[in-house]
């Protein structure tokens, strides 16, 4: 009777957490179906170009360019978005990780003054003028606007590139609505870290 009552008392919670996983999987699934419907048009209201994937249940990426750099968007393989500069390159090394790699000499450690952005940005160095940019109140706007994004999972802005990774699970996408609301944000720290600024003397180790 005790192992009955025990099996009981269990099986109500086996059956929620069966219809949390079986909801989760479909929320998923229609999420796949979604981008696989809406990239084509979403390719169009960008002013890019669609290309299909070799896989029978891909999405396809979306490739072009705009203003003074190139952009591609894979929801398949890499769930990313990609940014890179066509003439120039950024004066900062920005990555949501730890980074030990030899850099540059002129690309000194920074600190931003935010401390969520402290924990959020783990590796910051940049050049007198690279890091007076990113310090600036338009780039740290649009960081924290991307750091409370909890399916952004990765950030890096070095060299020429600016790349952002996403993770909705299985099977891998990256739903229209989400490149729509990162893609200006990302667009903007372009625009701010790859214009000129006056130097500044104001690095922190």
């Amino acid at each position: 009777m005790a192992l009955l009552a025990i099996f009981d008392q269990a099986l109500p919670t086996g059956l929620f957490f069966l219809g949390v996983l079986l909801a989760r999987s479909f929320v998923k699934k229609s999420g796949h179906r979604k981008c696989r419907a809406e990239y084509p048009s979403l390719a169009t209201e960008l002013g890019l170009s669609f290309r299909p994937s070799p896989y029978r249940t891909g999405i396809g990426s979306l490739i072009g360019e705009r203003e003074d750099w190139k952009l591609v968007i894979d929801p398949d393989e890499q769930r990313t978005i990609l940014i890179r500069l066509k003439a120039s390159r950024f004066r900062v090394v920005l990555l949501s990780y730890d980074d030990h790699r030899l850099r540059s000499p002129e690309l000194l450690p920074f600190r931003f003054s935010s401390v969520a952005l402290r924990r959020w940005i783990k590796t910051a160095r940049g050049d007198a003028e690279g890091a007076a940019l990113a310090k600036g109140g338009e780039v740290v706007a649009c960081l924290e606007e991307l750091r409370v994004i909890r399916s952004l999972k990765r950030l890096a802005i070095e060299d020429d590139s600016l790349r952002m990774e996403f993770d909705y699970g299985s099977p891998p996408y990256l739903p229209p609505e989400m490149v729509r609301r990162v893609l200006p944000i990302a667009e903007r720290l372009c625009r701010e870290l790859s214009r000129e600024a006056p130097a500044s003397g104001d690095h922190a180790p």
